[in-house]
Order: C-alpha cells, then sequence, then structure tokens
C-alpha cells in the first residue's frame, strides 16, 4: 500500500519526542479521511470536518490536527481525489509552515 505523509512535528515531553504525522493513502475507503499518529496513537479524520471518527488522539494532539485540517481542506480534498486515481499527491505545509 503506498502512501504520501504531510510534514512531520515534534514535540517534546520531557526527553522523549514524539511526532505528529498526517498521510493520506491511495485507494482508501470512504469516508474522505487521512491518517493521524501521535506516538502510538493513531486516528482516521474527516476531511469535510476534521473530526476523529476512528481510534484516538492525545487532547493537544487532536486540536492540532484539526485545526490543521480545516485550515486545508480544500488542499486534502485534492488530494483525496489524487490518491483515488493514484495520481501523484501534493506535499501540504504543516501548522510550523514547513512543507
Amino acid at each position: 500500500m503506498r502512501f504520501s505523509w504531510s510534514e512531520t512535528y515534534r514535540r517534546r515531553h520531557g526527553r522523549q519526542a514524539k511526532s505528529l504525522g498526517c498521510a493520506q493513502l491511495f485507494n482508501d475507503h470512504n469516508p474522505p479521511h487521512f491518517h493521524a499518529r501521535y506516538g502510538r496513537s493513531k486516528a482516521l479524520v474527516s476531511i469535510e470536518t476534521g473530526d476523529i471518527f476512528a481510534g484516538d488522539l492525545p487532547r493537544t494532539a487532536k486540536r492540532l490536527v484539526k485545526e490543521w485540517a480545516q485550515s486545508h481542506q480544500t488542499e486534502l480534498r485534492n488530494n483525496w481525489i489524487r490518491a483515488q486515481a493514484e495520481g501523484d499527491l501534493e506535499r501540504i505545509p504543516g501548522p510550523d509552515g514547513a512543507g
């Protein structure tokens, strides 16, 4: 299964670094969504609402993912269409502006 990650974000918790990443998979199931991961937590996030519909994330990661999804909804929708056709996905900048 091929996939494309958006930027990975690092956040320090004491001596342990965790990353917050988002991905869209090729030929994935409906509804349109992306996969979010923070440490060992994973979730499926609706492109339309930014809400988690499967899995879970810690509260802060959940808030960051929802804000990011809402501000990049058009790009996520366009990438969903490309992914269903196995086209090249566009890289979406992360909350820190990297991308």
